[in-house]
This record gives C-alpha cells, structure tokens and sequence, in this order.
C-alpha cells in the first residue's frame, strides 16, 4: 500500500455487503504516509453507523520525519471517521504512544486526510513534559511543517530544564538534500547541571536553524542563530546579566553524530557595549573545545570585567576593581589547548577600589605562546600608578612570555618617590601551579622617605632610602634571598642575610633573618619615634631572628653606640624619663631631683640588648653595674647613668606596655 487513503479505499470497498460483517481488520508491515511511515501496523473499522465508522489505528513503530524521532506502541482511535470523495477526516481521536526521549504521550487529535496526500493533524496534550503542550502538523506534496507550542514544560535528566512558554515552528522538505529549517522562541527557560556549574533563569531569546544531511547521512550542516535578551546565565565562574547585556551569536556549523564532533567554519558573537568576536575553524568534541581561532575585535571595560573577568578574580587581590578603556586580541586553541594568545591595550585605566593599587594609561602589546619558539616580545607602557599609596611614573616593560615562564628581556626602571626602582632580572616560572618559582635581581635609587612613610601612613620619616637587592627567589613555597640586601636609611647602612620566609601567601608565614646596621643616626630616627630626643649614631645586630605571623618568637640583638662615634652624645629629659622606666625604675629620677632644670644631658655611650626565648626577654646592656647593667654612661656635668635592673621580662607584657607608653608618654616595666 502505498498511502491511508488506498487502505481506507480498500477497507470500504470490502465493507460494502454489510450483511457480511460489521468490522473491517486490515494488519500491514509496513505503511508510508505524508512523510511518516509506520511499522507493525493495525487498522480496524467499526461499520455500524455506515456514514461515520469508528476506526483504531496501531502500529509497533512510527518514524516521524527528519529529527522528530519515533513513537512506539502507537494507539489512535477516532469514534467518528469521515469519508468522503476528497478526504478522510477524524474531527475528534486520541492518541496514545511511548516516545523514546519524551515518554508517554496521552493526545487529543484532529485530523484530516486528503485524496492528494495531504495531511492536516493537530495535537493537544497536558501530560507531556509536565506541562500543556499543543502541535500543527502539515503535509503538502511531502514537505512537512510542524508547529509546536508549550508552556509550563520540564525535562529532568542530567540537565534540568524548564521552560514558561516555548514556540517552535519546524519545516522538513520532501527533498532529502534541503534543509530542514527550525525557528523556536521562548520565555522563562531554567536549567540546571547536577554539578551547578551550568545554570540559566528566566531566559527569553530567539533561536533559529537550518539543517541538512550530507551525501552519506554521517553528519549535519547548516547555519544557527541564537539572541538572548532577558534573565541570567551561569557557567562557572561567569554570570552573565543577559537584560543588561544582551548577546547575539550566529554560526555555520557541522555535526558528527557518530564522533560527537560539532565544527564551526565561522562563528560571530556581538554583545553590544561589551564585547565582539569572530571565530574560525572551532570544533568541540565531547563537549570540550578542541581547536579554535577567535579574533576580539573590541573589549570594552567596565563592562567586560564585570560580565566576564569579575568571576574568575573572586577571592583575589583583584577581586574589587574599576577599570576603564579596551582591548582586542587573538585567541588560538590546538589540540584541546590553549596554544597562543595575543592582546592589544587600548589606554586601560585600572584602580583597586580597596586602594592597594593602580594603573594608569595602560598600553602596548601582550603576546603568549605555549611554545617558546614562536615567542614574540610583550612590550607594555603605563603613565603611572600606585602601589599601597606609594606613586611610581611612567615606565616600559619588554617582557618574554612563554608557556608557564615570564623573563624580563630588558632592566626596566621604574620612578617612584622622587627615585627609582631598577630591576635587573626577573624571572616568574609554573605559575598558577604549586610549583610556582620566582626570581627577582633589583636596586633601589635613593627614594624620599618622607614621601615613603606619608604613602604609607606611617610616622614621617627623614632622609632617603636606597639599596641593592640581590637574587630573590622564591621555590617551593619559600622565599630565599641569594646573598646580602643591603640598603640606606638614617644615613645609616642596613644589611639582611639569611632571608628565608617560608609560606608567605599562607595563614601563617614563617620569616628568618640576620639583620645588621650601622651608624645610624638617632636624631632622625627619635624624630619621627615618641621615645624623646637622642643625639648620636647607633649600631643594631638582630641575629637568629625568626618570626611567625609578624611576630617575633626568636632572636638575638643588641643597640649600642658605635665604637668609633664622635659625634655628639646628648639625650633630651623625655629620653632620659623613658629609658629610666625600661630601667625599671633605677638610675635617674628627674622629677624628683634638680636635674629637672636642664633640658638636655650628655652621655658617653649606651645600650641595651634581649635574647628572646619562649616569650622571655633577657636583658643586658653595654656594662655591669651594681645591682644591674648599664644602659647609659653619663658623661661630664650634671651628669646621669642609666642602669637597667631587670633582667627577664615578658616579652608580650614588654611589648603591651611599651605600645601604651608610646602613646601616653611614659611606660613601666613590671
């Protein structure tokens, strides 16, 4: 049989003695029908009112047309069938079948038949997909178009979707070569993955499709389109306001079922305000994008940050930034790898709204490879910027960017604070891995420490400060310094050995140390220290130094006056106050005495020193004395000698107290 109507024909024909028989049972193995063929087929037809039998139809299998799938378990009936010279029609059936993705299916169906091979069905059904669901189907010289129209639909699985109303309008040629041609809009679409880290909520948009077979049915082709213009979209970490910013895409594709790979020979995505770009030669297998070539044609910031980069800087120092400006570039992907990566900085201006940091006018090119032999030199300029408070000038970077590695191919100086920092060599490798390893070779022109502290806001310090800093690196999760850091300050000379800090991104880093310096000068220093006026140079060694979290548990140190200091000695009454009450009491007591009408009194030398253990302090000064140590030796007239007589003391309660003296002026050890 070639159609339904030859079969009614024939079913009639044979019913015509209706003294015979009242029903009519035809089974067939196979019927075609307006684009649909059925398997296993029954039709029976009741002939009891002879101007409208009822007829029940079945079928094992139903092969819809093109990608609509199968039904299994078929049932239709319809009470009344009309049959007439041009049509067969059944105003009123229901339809019962098993679809292989959708379920069950429990329908109200209208349809009509024509003599022409015509076919008009429509569908209805609240039972599908949890919702309302309502279907045109129309076939017309073996072209079939299918309309769909939903609401309140839900499919659960791995990803769950839902979706408040769905239109789909569906045309699948009679010509195997042309295309099918698929248009859909919805409203209100959810989904969601198992895992969370693919979500969508109260998505509206636009999606259209044309699809076609090639030669040998292996695989799809054709041209996509997608909007999205309201509700939000979740892939992690990237949340993307779609009412505030919303996208287009359109794409050539192919698909291979049987490798589950999905080619795009040209894809185009425009998200007005914030981003361009044009793809070439993509291709995702299993889901993962294996090649690609995607130009940016334009980055524009604030938006791009906040629609893209704000995600993947959660729970860094970059997580609150305002940025400004563009950018464009060129990604590349090889192998299911990211393989090189091209950037090109339009004046981006970039501020830490916590105020830790600061670009300023940022430009110039960043180029990456994965393989060090196609590497092109990253040249960057900035107009300036700060960093905790403290401004730098403009400065160039020409920088070697390879795979996990980052060189610095030229010293590059950088103006800061009425000086500069030169770097010599830096060297960054593993990064963003636990293997991470840094190197770092640096000097320090002298910068004005005054500008330094008012940055920093500490006390206003005096003077410049300069220094060379030799190999740093940091390997392991350990920072180590190669030899001696040596720098100026209070006309002084400062030296660190030994630097290791081990952990110093962790919750407890750990910092080792010898520090070492020399003739420093203690009216710049007692300037800007509330501790009273001194005058002189001081030597300071700090020896097996180790401190945790900030705090210092260990160490060995002692302040003196230098041997060879010829300088002025003098000590002001609040100095000599104050180091009487580290004293502990002993020695001078200018408030009680006639001492108190001079200002100012001169010393031959001073000193003290702690070895900290345990939290214990143990002092000593530059000499015994009775019952104690000194820690100033007077010299001429009127003349003072300070003599500590404490010689362990609580480092925490020391420390306690010495913070309250400093603000109050006077402090006691107990």
């Amino acid at each position: 049989m070639r159609s339904l109507w030859a079969v009614a024909l024939a079913a009639a024909a044979l019913a015509m003695p209706a003294a015979v028989a009242n029903d009519l049972a035809l089974r067939l193995a196979r019927v075609d029908v307006a684009g649909l063929a059925g398997e296993g087929v029954a039709l029976t037809l009741d002939w009891q009112d002879i101007t409208a039998p009822a007829a029940r139809f079945s079928a094992d299998r139903v092969i819809l047309p093109g990608p609509l799938g199968v039904l299994e378990d078929v049932t239709l009936r319809c009470a009344r069938l009309r049959l007439d010279a041009s049509a067969l029609r059944c105003p009123a059936a229901t339809l019962q079948a098993t679809h292989a993705v959708h379920g069950r299916l429990d329908a109200e169906v209208t349809f009509v038949y024509a003599a022409s091979g015509a076919l008009d069905m429509t569908l209805s059904t609240r039972a599908i997909l949890g919702g309302h669901l309502e279907a045109e189907l129309h076939v017309v010289e073996g072209q079939t178009r299918l309309v769909v129209n939903g609401r309140e639909l839900a499919i659960e699985g791995a990803t769950s979707v839902t979706v408040g109303e769905l239109a789909i309008d569906t045309t699948i040629p009679a010509a195997r070569d042309a295309a099918v041609a698929v248009q859909a809009r919805f409203a209100g679409l959810a989904f969601s993955n198992q895992p969370g880290t693919l979500a969508g909520e109260a998505l509206s948009g636009e999606f259209d499709l044309d699809l076609r077979a090639d030669a040998a049915g292996e695989s799809w082709m054709g041209h996509a389109r997608l909007a999205l213009d309201h509700g939000g979209a979740y892939a992690e970490p990237v949340y993307l306001d779609l009412a505030r910013y919303p996208v287009s895409a359109v794409a050539d594709y192919r698909y291979e079922p049987a490798t589950a790979r999905l080619a795009f020979s040209a894809l185009t995505l425009d998200q007005p305000g914030v981003m361009q770009l044009e793809g070439r030669g993509l291709q995702v297998v299993d889901g993962a994008l294996a090649q690609a070539d995607i130009a940016v044609a334009q980055m524009t910031f604030p938006a791009a940050y906040q629609a893209y980069l704000a995600g993947f800087l959660v729970g860094t120092p970059l997580a609150r930034l305002d940025i400004e400006g563009a950018l464009s570039g060129r990604v590349r992907v090889a192998d299911g790898a990211l393989s090189a990566l091209d950037v090109v900085l339009e004046r981006l201006d970039l501020e830490d709204r916590d105020g830790r940091l600061a670009l300023y006018g940022a430009g110039g090119e960043v180029h990456w490879a994965a393989d060090g032999a196609d590497l092109a030199a990253t040249v960057l300029h900035v107009d300036g910027g700060f960093l905790y408070g403290a401004g730098f000038d403009a400065t160039d970077l020409v920088l070697g960017i390879a795979g996990a590695a980052v060189d610095l191919l030229e010293p590059a100086r950088i103006p800061l604070l009425g000086g500069a920092l030169t770097i010599d060599r830096f060297t960054l490798r593993d990064y963003g891995s636990d293997d991470l390893a840094l190197g770092l070779e640096a000097a320090l022109e002298p910068i004005d420490l005054a500008q330094l502290t008012l940055a920093l806001d500490w006390p206003p310090f005096a003077g410049t400060l300069s220094g060379r800093l030799p190999l740093l690196t940091y390997k392991n999760g350990v920072v180590t310094l190669g030899g001696k850091l040596e720098a100026r300050a209070f006309d002084g000379d400062i030296a660190i050995e030994g630097l290791r800090i081990a952990r110093p991104l962790g919750l407890v880093p750990e910092i080792e140390a010898s520090i070492h310096m020399r003739n420093l000068d203690l009216a710049q220093i007692t300037e800007v220290v509330p501790f009273g006026r001194i005058t002189g140079r001081l030597d300071v060694d700090i020896a097996d130094l180790r401190m945790l979290k900030g705090e210092p548990v260990r160490f060995d140190a002692s302040f003196r006056t230098p041997p060879e200091d010829d300088s002025r000695h003098l000590l002001s009454q609040r100095a000599v106050d104050t180091i009487s009450r580290v004293a502990g009491g002993g020695g001078a007591a200018l408030s009680t005495t006639f001492l108190r009408v001079f200002e100012d009194f001169a010393y031959e030398r001073l000193g003290i020193s702690c070895r900290l253990e345990n939290d214990v302090c143990h002092m000593d000064g530059i000499a015994p004395a009775e019952d104690g140590y000194y820690i100033v030796k007077g010299a001429w007239l009127p003349r003072v000698d300070l003599i500590g007589r404490v010689r362990r003391v609580h480092w925490s309660r020391l420390m306690s107290q010495l913070e309250q003296a400093l603000a109050e002026g006077e402090f006691r050890i107990e």
